[in-house]
Formats: structure tokens, C-alpha cells, sequence
């Protein structure tokens, strides 16, 4: 036993990390990184909705940005706690790319 009480020795907030290596702002950042991917595939929907709605939408248009949402929900349910690098990425680039992806930059 290594001392914690209440039984907590392998337990973690996120399922993730050991007991020991939980750290609230780890957590936050990993939060806050899954809430900018949600941005960016919040905005390509909204993309996607506005293509779908046109007079004249475009089949490929709608595929791309489809596809491309698709991907972003692929790197959110893979996106671990424990990979440091991974959330650094996302905070870095993510909130950017959601801008783009609105002002259809992308």
C-alpha cells in the first residue's frame, strides 16, 4: 500500500493516470484540449450545414468537410490524458484551426 487512504492507490480522475501522478492543472489542460477539438468540429458542422443548405450545394464540398470532421472526432476519442506532447499540440493549434475552419480559411 502506498500510503493513500480510502482505498485510492490506483485510482485516477481520468482512468488514465496513477493516483500519484494526478495534477489538477495536467487535467484542466487535457479538459480544455478536448473542448477545442469539440470547437473545431462544432465548426466544420457549421460549415457543413451552410454547404447542405446553398441553392446549389456541392456533393464533394460536403464529403471533404464531412471527412474532415470525422477526423478531428477520431484525435478526440484518442487523445490521452497521459500524452503530454498530444495536448500541447491540440492547445496549440486547435484554436486556431477553429477560427479557420469558421471563416472557411479551411
Amino acid at each position: 500500500m502506498s500510503g493513500h487512504s480510502g482505498g485510492f492507490e490506483d485510482a485516477s480522475a481520468t482512468n488514465e493516470l496513477p493516483y500519484d501522478e494526478w495534477n489538477p492543472m495536467e487535467i484542466a489542460k487535457f479538459e480544455v484540449a478536448l473542448e477545442a477539438i469539440g470547437l473545431a468540429i462544432a465548426a466544420y458542422s457549421s460549415r457543413i450545414w451552410a454547404e447542405e443548405h446553398k441553392d446549389d450545394p456541392d456533393p464533394a464540398a460536403i464529403a471533404a468537410l464531412t471527412a474532415a470532421q470525422g477526423d478531428l472526432a477520431r484525435v478526440r476519442r484518442e487523445l490521452k490524458s497521459t500524452d503530454r506532447a498530444q495536448i500541447a499540440d491540440v492547445l496549440a493549434r486547435y484554436p486556431k484551426l477553429a477560427d479557420d475552419i469558421e471563416a472557411g480559411r479551411i
